[in-house]
Parts: structure tokens; C-alpha cells; sequence
């Protein structure tokens, strides 16, 4: 393939992500703040939890490197972003490199190249901190590289520990590595009972790379392996897998939108190139079933598995959420590097490809809802875009520990630096910053200015004989009470 025509791919992924990064789909909220804070106490106070805050599934590698980051190019939300981008980079250049093993040079580097510019959901995950999704995933890549060479006969001592090492790291980092796991596990599992001794070192690997998903599962009651509160597996299996097909199906392939289920270019262009999508792969499969096409066994096994791996998943309880699809979606563009490979002469349909595919990529960029993606409820109302007028509130002011809604706090938190202490009143997902908060001497309130809840928190401390000052600024309003007050003293009514 000529350099130019990579070169031009990557700049176009560039591009892409750098428009979501200045536009409003790609602004931080809390969850991802999370993982910036984490880097944050990882730097300031050496600790790091095994799962991102407040869940017992998620590692915390992404906090890792994110604290690396931090130390060479200084805190900030374009550091943090810029973290985030560069793993989505690792998801590529890892499935090059596992893609090799797999369908070959040629067809490795047009999958690889067609997913650093589609669909939508990874470029857009490729800018939202998470903890989890894209490290996940390109630690799962990775370990599908691994045991596509013990099929391939490479069954070293080395190779197998190494193996099981990325296996470990990647179950650790995120379930959905299942999505890619399972399935490489059966299309090779002939090939790891030939390992026979070899096995133990796979083991060993394994345990070494899991080790804090098993340190985390011994001191806390296994809690990582069961998630509390979801619904039952097998009562929302048949729920899910009808939900896969009509939603989460078609935003994988990015025929359909994320928050707002629109279909790209209205309901007959996106169903119809939905169907044009699994025509392609239904005809993918049948070469595969008659032999003609071995390479693309591990992709259609894959993919053939997804909506099974995705019903049985109970997180994905969520609807019109791409995140509990997109680990299978690399075997997908490696199915595009095989079929445009095959399509013709390669001078015409390698870029011809390799153009629809950015193109499809923006097309759903363009279309995506911001408000829908970011702007979530705090509690009554959307928390905004732009938080510029709460950050000037707590500096001239002076406000150093808040309690804020959650959409609110984590955010402002990270936004802030070492200017304020900001949790949440109504989700504590790290108990000791809320004890620092529940500490201090004089916490304030944050509200979305336009919530109920500002005018119910001044009523209750009118009513209980609390004095208070009141600012606004940019939408925000902090009220700073004349005493020490915590949540569990409020009302519901008061501040959720």
C-alpha cells in the first residue's frame, strides 16, 4: 500500500478526533473526570484502586497512564482527552499487528486503517475518558494476537505465558474483552490442548496479568463477578438480544445514532445500508461455512457470537450505548480489509475503501447529538456545556469544599485543580475525598441555576434558621451556608 494513501488515513482519524474533541460531543463529563481524578490521587497521594471509582468491574491502567501524561505534559482536560486519543491509537495499531496473524498483511493494514476512521462510536469513544473501553480493548487485541500465534505453531513456553498475560490484563481492564476472548479461545482451543505442560505457563500469565482483579475479588466477597443491581442475565437476555438487532447492532455498523437513535441520512438510507452491511457479512459467512475463505474464520466467529455475548451481558441493560458492542467491531473492519482486498485492483480499491469507510466515520460524527451525549440531568435539569461560570464562581469566592449533584461534581472537580474539593451529593463513588469534603469546615452547594433544587435548599435553610450567601454566574449558582452542613441532614426534596 503507498505511504501516502496512510499517511492521509491517519491525518482524516486525526482530524476526526480533534473535531470531536472541540465540539460540544466531546466535552468532559463526570464519568470521565473520574479517571482523571484517579490519575490525580495516583500522583498526589499514591493510590490507586483496582476498578475505577465506585465499580467493581473497569481497571484502572487508563488512570495509569493518564497519571503518566499528567507528569510529562501538566494537568489538564486536553491532557486528559489527549490520553484517551492516543489508546484509541493502540486499538488500531494493535489490530494491524493481531490482524496479520489472522487475514494477512495486506487486509490487517486496511482494517486497521478503516477502523482508526469508522464508525462513529469508537471515534467518538476515542475522546471520552472512560477507564475502561479503549485500554480494554486494545489489551484484548493484543491477547488475540498472542493466540493467534500458538495457532499459527508458535507454542513457546514464552509465547504461551505471554498469552495469558494479555488475557489477564484485558479481563482485569473490561468484561466486554469477552466479546473478543471467547471467541479466540474457540477458534484455537485444538491448538491450547496441544500446549499440554505449556498450559501451566498460559496459567501463570494469566494470573499475573488478573492479579488485582483477584486481590479485589478475595477482599471484597467476589463482588467483581456478579454487578449489583442489574437485572438478571437470563430474564433480560431475550430484551437484549431483540435490543441488539433493532439498536445496538446498527450503531455499531454507524448506520444509527448514539443517544438519539436517528438513522443516518433518516430511516430508509440508514436501514437500508444496515441491510447492505449484513448482506456483506451474511455473504462473508457462507464462504467461511464452504471453506473458501479460512482467514475470515475468527471475524465471522466473532461476530457470529456478538449478539449472544452482548444478551448475556447485564450491563447493557442501557439502550442506544455502542460501548457493549464496540470490542467486536475491529473483527468487522478486518472482514473490510479482506473484502477490499478482494474487491479489484488494489490501486483503486484499497483508497476507494478506505475513503467510504472515512467517510461513513464522519458522516456519523456530523450527525451526532451532543446535547444528547453530554448534557445529562442535574437532577431536574441539563447540567450545561460550558461550566466556565461555576469554575469563576468558586474562584472568587473562595469556595474549596462543594457538594454537588453528580453531573456537577466530578467534573468541576478535576476542572478546578487543587482549588476545590467537589463530590457528589446523591452518588458517592469515592469515599475518601467525601470524607475530606464531610470534614471541612464550611462546604458549599453548586446547582445548575435552572434546578428546583436551589430554590428548595435556600427554603430549608430559611426554614431551619441557617443563614447563606447566594451568587450566580453563567447558569451555576453556590450557596455558601453559614453552618456545617451534609446531605444526609437535607430532605430529598432539597437537593435531588
Amino acid at each position: 500500500m503507498p505511504v501516502v494513501i496512510i499517511v492521509l488515513v491517519i491525518l482524516a482519524g486525526t482530524v476526526q478526533r480533534w473535531w470531536v474533541a472541540a465540539h460540544p460531543i466531546g466535552t468532559l463529563t463526570s464519568d470521565g473526570a473520574v479517571t482523571g481524578l484517579m490519575a490525580l490521587r495516583l500522583l498526589h497521594h499514591g493510590q490507586l484502586t483496582a476498578y475505577t471509582w465506585g465499580n467493581a468491574y473497569g481497571g484502572s491502567l487508563e488512570a495509569a497512564a493518564t497519571a503518566a501524561v499528567f507528569l510529562i505534559a501538566g494537568v489538564g482536560t486536553a491532557q486528559l482527552l489527549a490520553t484517551t486519543a492516543l489508546t484509541s491509537a493502540l486499538c488500531a495499531l494493535a489490530l494491524w499487528r493481531a490482524g496479520r496473524h489472522i487475514v494477512g498483511e495486506q487486509a490487517a493494514l486496511v482494517g486497521a486503517l478503516a477502523f482508526w476512521v469508522w464508525p462513529a462510536t469508537f471515534i467518538w469513544r476515542s475522546l471520552k475518558p472512560s477507564g475502561t473501553y479503549m485500554v480494554g480493548l486494545a489489551l484484548a487485541l493484543c491477547a488475540v494476537g498472542a493466540l493467534a500465534k500458538l495457532k499459527n505453531g508458535d507454542r513457546t513456553w514464552r509465547r504461551s505465558a505471554i498469552a495469558g498475560l494479555w488475557c489477564g490484563l484485558a479481563l482485569w481492564s473490561s468484561p466486554m474483552a469477552l466479546e473478543l476472548l471467547i471467541p479466540a479461545a474457540l477458534w484455537c482451543l485444538r491448538d491450547i490442548v496441544r500446549l499440554r505442560r505449556r498450559l501451566l505457563a498460559m496459567v501463570a500469565g494469566g494470573i499475573v496479568g488478573g492479579f488485582p482483579a483477584l486481590v479485589f475479588g478475595v477482599t471484597h466477597d467476589w463482588a467483581n463477578l456478579h454487578m449489583t443491581g442489574r437485572s438478571d442475565v437470563l430474564s433480560g437476555f431475550g430484551g437484549r438480544l431483540a435490543q441488539f438487532f433493532t439498536t445496538e447492532g446498527p450503531i455499531a455498523l454507524g448506520t444509527r445514532e448514539e443517544g438519539s437513535l436517528a438513522w443516518l441520512g433518516g430511516p430508509v438510507a440508514g436501514q437500508g445500508l444496515t441491510w447492505i452491511g449484513a448482506a456483506a457479512l451474511l455473504a462473508a459467512g457462507i464462504a467461511v461455512l464452504r471453506r473458501r475463505a479460512p482467514r475470515c474464520q475468527l471475524p465471522m466467529l466473532t461476530i457470529a457470537l456478538l449478539p449472544v455475548l452482548y444478551a448475556l451481558n447485564s450491563l447493557a441493560d442501557h439502550v442506544g450505548q455502542g460501548r457493549y458492542v464496540m470490542f467486536a467491531l475491529p473483527m468487522a473492519a478486518l472482514l473490510i480489509g479482506v473484502g477490499v482486498e478482494r474487491a479489484g485492483p488494489r490501486r483503486v480499491a484499497v483508497p476507494a475503501g478506505l475513503a467510504l469507510a472515512c467517510a461513513l466515520g464522519t458522516a456519523g460524527l456530523l450527525a451526532e447529538p451532543g446535547g444528547e451525549l453530554v448534557a445529562f440531568p442535574a437532577p431536574d435539569v441539563a447540567m450545561p456545556v460550558n461550566d466556565d461560570g461555576l469554575r469563576q464562581l468558586i474562584a472568587e469566592h473562595g469556595i474549596t469544599d462543594a457538594y454537588a449533584n453528580y453531573w456537577i461534581a466530578y467534573r468541576i472537580a478535576f476542572e478546578a485543580g487543587d482549588r476545590a474539593r467537589v463530590v457528589p451529593d446523591d452518588l458517592d463513588r469515592y469515599p475518601p475525598l467525601t470524607r475530606e469534603v464531610a470534614a471541612s469546615k464550611d462546604p458549599a452547594y453548586l446547582f445548575v441555576a435552572a434546578s428546583r433544587t436551589v430554590g428548595a435548599f435556600e427554603g430549608w435553610c430559611r426554614a431551619a434558621g441557617i443563614g447563606y450567601q447566594a451568587w450566580t454566574s453563567g447558569g451555576f449558582t453556590a450557596v455558601q451556608p453559614s453552618a456545617h452542613i451534609t446531605p444526609g441532614e437535607l430532605p430529598a426534596a432539597a437537593i435531588h
